[in-house]
């Protein structure tokens, strides 16, 4: 009997700390903005399956033609499931969820004046519907996946349950339900609400911060341990100045330029075992693709093009293989901003980018 509770007792004190660690904590606060996120879009996705047929309802009565919407609307699962989880691999999960919720909120805030004004037809809402359906089969193969980068390991069942609760409850019963209520009102109502619930969940996710892994953990993960020894370092070149992205933003086709070492973000540098040369998620590139001497650099989405491939040398410079060339500070330029370009490999100190550190 003694053995009993104290064997109660030791399961009573580990549910309350895998509570405590899902739901407090600074990880636990991580967990909860990506619940809140993962639950507001749930429900913005539940209220368009029950809106959108009723809204095709006030077009036409063919009944094949209103169950088009509820099919434009999950054919997407069918269709981009694998492909989806393959890319969100491949990706920055949490960026990727918060875009994909921000270009719905943009889209069903245009559907919306749409049907306020009474121009969208039949088509416009097969189309919108289904954008919307394989930008959800994107953002859930995130959000799991997301998960074990916000809570730890002991804490994935909770955490797992209560997401795949909030999920079905917010897709198949709450959002649905509102839906329909929302529509008795008028029409365009569940649509802005909608627009509204994407944009809210957006928001929560470009405030997620996961913690950073455990030492101990990449330690003993014989690949994590590999990538984690994979230096991120800031890169000086000519005069010391640092290899910078132009107000250390991420947005595609950002200027690459040379500026006063800073240790942000956007002068922080990996190169990886694949030849890029990363920094904020995105890779160093080559404007355009481009081989002639003097064609400028810039940061963008990493594609696995030639013009992202950097082979360093031994006296510091970064060679790009597709041009021949190497990466080059303009002019032996000591003016922070000024962008970078490719030139001829000549060895020369602007050509040579190295950690301060090394």
């Amino acid at each position: 009997m003694g053995d009993l509770t104290t064997s109660s007792r030791r399961g009573g004190a580990v549910s309350g700390r895998l509570a405590r660690i899902a739901v407090g904590g600074p990880a636990g606060r991580e967990f909860a903005k990506l619940w809140c996120a993962s639950a507001v879009s749930g429900a913005g996705d539940g209220t368009a399956l029950t809106a959108g047929p009723l809204l095709a309802f006030t077009l036409t009565r063919d009944p094949r033609l209103i169950a088009g919407v509820t099919a434009a609307l999950t054919l997407p699962y069918l269709l981009f499931s694998w492909p989806a989880g393959v890319l969100i691999d491949r990706a920055d999960r949490r960026r990727a969820m918060a875009r994909v919720d921000a270009f719905r909120a943009v889209l069903l805030a245009g559907f919306t004046v749409l049907v306020i004004t009474h121009a969208v037809g039949l088509l416009a809402r097969y189309a919108c519907f289904f954008l919307i359906g394989t930008c959800e089969t994107f953002f859930r193969n995130s959000s799991q996946t997301l998960i074990p980068q916000v809570v730890g390991r002991e804490a994935l069942p909770l955490a797992n349950g209560r997401m795949m609760g909030a999920e079905i409850v917010m897709n198949e019963l709450g959002g649905p339900m509102t839906g329909g209520l929302l529509f008795a009102i008028a029409p365009p109502v569940p649509f802005g609400i909608d627009a509204a619930s994407f944009a809210v969940s957006s928001a929560l996710l470009s405030w997620l911060r996961p913690p950073p892994p455990e030492l101990r953990v990449l330690w003993r993960h014989r690949i994590l341990r590999s990538m984690a020894l994979i230096a991120t370092t800031p890169l000086a070149g000519y005069q010391g100045l640092c290899l910078d992205i132009a107000s250390d933003s991420n947005a595609p086709g950002t200027k690459v330029d040379i500026y006063t070492c800073n240790g942000t973000d956007g002068q922080q540098w990996t190169e990886e075992p694949n030849g890029t040369v990363r920094a904020d998620g995105d890779c160093l590139d080559i404007e355009g693709g481009g081989t002639a001497n003097g064609t400028l650099a810039d940061l963008y989405t990493c594609n696995g093009t030639g013009a992202q491939v950097w082979q360093p040398q031994s006296d510091g410079a970064l060679l790009n293989p597709q041009s021949g060339k190497c990466l080059d500070d303009t002019g032996y330029s000591t003016s922070p901003g000024t962008q970078v370009q490719i030139w001829s490999c000549t060895g020369n100190s602007d050509q040579s980018w190295v950690s301060p550190a090394g």
